[in-house]
């Protein structure tokens, strides 16, 4: 269980550091550009532009493989969908507000 808990740590931190690289001035600013262009809203929040939406798409990468791994259902791949928006949440906002006290 503890794999879990670090496993789903570790996604939080992928799509909050993607979601980061994506702002304006970072790194990817260029991709979120060229997209917003191209595609519609609400395909832009869970690509890369909402840290909480993006739990829906960036946990593929992740729990697919490892639910593959360890022969876990795929039922509960809904419910690491939500545990992973809760993880993004407390670590985006204690991302947030160490990034205020810097």
């Amino acid at each position: 269980m503890i794999d879990l808990l670090i496993i789903i740590f570790l996604n939080a931190v992928c799509i909050i550091g993607f979601n980061k690289a994506t702002e304006e001035g970072m790194i990817l600013s260029w991709l979120a550009d060229k997209a917003e262009d191209i595609l519609p809203t609400w395909i832009n929040k869970p690509l890369w532009a909402c840290p909480y939406c993006m739990s829906s798409i960036h946990s593929t990468y992740i729990a697919i493989p490892y639910f593959i791994s360890i022969g876990l259902s795929f039922w509960f791949y809904p419910v690491y969908i939500i545990a992973l928006c809760g993880m993004v949440c407390l670590t985006y906002n204690a991302y947030e507000i160490l990034r205020r006290y810097n």
